[in-house]
């Protein structure tokens, strides 16, 4: 595997851009957790996050190509989306979202969140940082890291159970 760059920063650490090993025209989107630097509390939300991704089958969330387990480290590659984030593609743009793009980008997320919601999941860290945009412009949710069991009965979530980025909370 040869890492390109690094995209950013996820939850557990820098997300980088590497070729794709099949498909050497294609690149992926990976994220290295190394145990010796997380608590185990961390490791549980990051194996949420890869049981989400490879356990979903819907368009409008992002996929995990596959997920390896070592000694010292766990990873994930999942597509690399060509504009990045909301944030990125507006600065991108150097100016607002017009009305399309808007309307676009909230019909894509209202379709993951009813996926999500139909396999009582709440995402807990909605926010455009967190929206990857294809080449079509279609939107995939992404960084389900903390992406919580609804009870099946009251559809609620526990409190306690509550996490995200704490400046936007959810009212999913």
């Amino acid at each position: 595997m040869k890492i390109l760059k690094v995209l950013g920063k996820g939850y557990a650490g820098k997300v980088y851009l590497t070729f794709v090993k099949d498909d050497p025209s294609q690149m992926a989107a990976i994220q290295i957790f190394y145990l010796f630097r997380h608590a185990d509390r961390r490791r549980k939300n990051f194996c949420t996050e890869v049981a989400t991704m490879q356990q979903s089958d819907h368009s409008t969330l992002a996929q995990c190509y596959t997920a390896v387990k070592c000694q010292d480290y766990l990873v994930y590659s999942m597509p690399f989306y060509d504009h990045g984030d909301l944030i990125q593609l507006e600065n991108e743009n150097g100016k607002p979202f017009d009305t399309k793009i808007i309307t676009n980008s909230i019909l894509h997320v209202a379709i993951a969140v009813e996926y999500l919601h139909k396999h009582y999941l709440a995402h807990n860290d909605i926010k455009p940082e967190n929206e990857f945009v294809d080449n079509w412009g279609y939107v995939h949710m992404g960084d389900v890291v903390f992406v919580r069991q609804m009870n099946a009965e009251t559809r609620t979530v526990r409190a306690r159970d509550l996490r995200g980025t704490s400046t936007t909370h959810t009212t999913e």
